[in-house]
């Protein structure tokens, strides 16, 4: 077994050092635990093919893309050798990333037994493994411009929606919709995993969608042994695994006391704000999308100061002269259609993505399992002159994973009726 240092992620003098003590006994209940804790949070990754790295062979691995041969329509001569065919070869890369996490135990980590407060930290770390690896695969899902927006709905009038920001609560996910993804797939001829596609959804959007009459519970068709993890049932031969994990796109606040904020004035692309936004808040604004009166702008550049703050925007349009007018509300730009609340609060509405999936369609890496570190007290010496402090903790050494056929990922972007209550995950 590899042993890692924990110290790779420590602060100075505030954790152990690389001694490790701990039974054959205790290590076998630890790594059980933390693994089982792990396991049912891993939806994503559940439908990836796992891809290989070879040993001593660096943190860069490479997937090759074969494309497919015409038809070869053309009737031969008799004789006469045809030209043939060259192979086309594309290639995909992705590097391998370290993850891991660990918390300082005082005064309670005792070997000799199993002790249930260790147990309870490592549980929740197993968790934290589970969820970190399969947000990694989340958002490389993504990263997809494959994308079909559902359109909103006002009584019996239906508007196409060509962005994610103008989606709301009314623009559900619905069997038509389910039907054009699975359209997508199948143009592309993209495999099926098991006989069926595969769609990732989150509870607030199979609430919409298990109404449909149409809808077959799993229980109703598939055996235990067959079900995947989350799965809830199917429609129109796509199999839907849920979890609370799949994509929300709202948009993190402004700043750390404001969800919004409001035009001074502007000019040049400059825009100078009225709240007092502090250097590092503004700072953490620059790559964010902002809405500023229904206008999706990037920000390039930010900066803070104690009594105004400005902030250049590349804007989508080309901005009037007078664009935008002082008191418009500037509003988190990465959830859906701007409303206003029941408080008199300018929001966004929490969009859902929804990616239907072929086989094949991603890959990753897992260099070596995820592994339970745990530290006693008294092992780090100077660092630790009164046996004051254990840690335990949980270290990936190289993860990655990768969209290697865009085309078999058709993600669907989608409001629910729980649009105005859902934030980010």
């Amino acid at each position: 077994m590899i042993k890692f240092d924990i110290q790779h992620f420590a602060d100075p003098n505030t954790q152990t050092t690389a001694t490790n003590d701990l039974s054959a006994e205790m290590k076998t209940f630890y790594s059980k635990k933390l693994l089982e804790s792990a396991k049912p949070n891993l939806v994503h990754l559940q439908f990836g093919e796992v891809g290989e790295l070879p040993k001593n062979g660096g943190k860069t691995v490479e997937w090759r893309k074969w494309s497919s041969f015409k038809k070869a329509l053309t009737p031969l001569t008799e004789g006469v050798t045809p030209d043939g065919t060259p192979v086309n070869v594309g290639y995909v890369t992705a590097t391998v990333k370290e993850y891991g996490d660990y918390t300082t135990v005082s005064d309670v980590l005792e070997l000799t037994a199993i002790d249930d407060v260790i147990g309870e930290i490592t549980a929740k770390h197993g968790d934290n493994a589970g969820v970190t690896l399969d947000t990694v695969v989340r958002n490389e899902l993504n990263t997809n411009t494959n994308v079909i927006f559902a359109p909103t709905v006002s009584g019996s009038s239906v508007t196409e929606v060509t962005s994610r920001h103008n989606i709301d609560s009314t623009a559900r996910l619905t069997t038509d919709l389910v039907a054009k993804a699975v359209t997508k797939l199948k143009k592309v001829n993209a495999p099926k995993i098991n006989g069926s596609y595969v769609c990732i959804i989150h509870p607030s959007v199979s609430y919409d969608l298990m109404t449909n009459p149409d809808w077959i519970d799993v229980h109703k068709y598939m055996d235990a042994k067959s079900i995947y993890n989350g799965e809830i049932g199917s429609l129109y031969g796509v199999r839907f695994v849920e979890s609370t994990e799949a994509k929300i796109f709202y948009g993190e606040n402004l700043t750390k006391e404001n969800r919004n904020l409001s035009v001074y004035a502007y000019a040049d692309k400059v825009v100078t704000v009225k709240e007092k936004v502090s250097d590092g808040d503004a700072a953490a604004l620059i790559g964010s999308q902002v809405l500023i009166d229904g206008l999706l702008s990037d920000i390039t550049d930010a900066t803070g100061s104690a009594s105004a703050n400005t902030a250049s925007f590349t804007v989508d349009d080309a901005p009037t002269s007078n664009y935008p007018a002082a008191n418009d509300i500037i509003c988190p730009g990465e959830g859906g259609k701007v409303y206003t609340d029941a408080d008199g609060v300018s929001q966004t509405y929490a969009v859902y993505s929804c990616p239907f999936l072929g086989k094949g369609a991603y890959k990753y890496v897992n260099i070596n399992s995820t592994e339970t570190i745990v530290k006693q007290k008294g092992s780090a010496g100077t660092a630790d002159p009164l046996n004051q402090r254990s840690t335990i903790g949980w270290k990936n050494p190289g993860f990655v994973a990768k969209t290697v056929l865009p085309e078999y990922v058709v993600r669907v972007e989608c409001g629910s009726s729980f649009s105005d209550v859902d934030k980010n995950n």
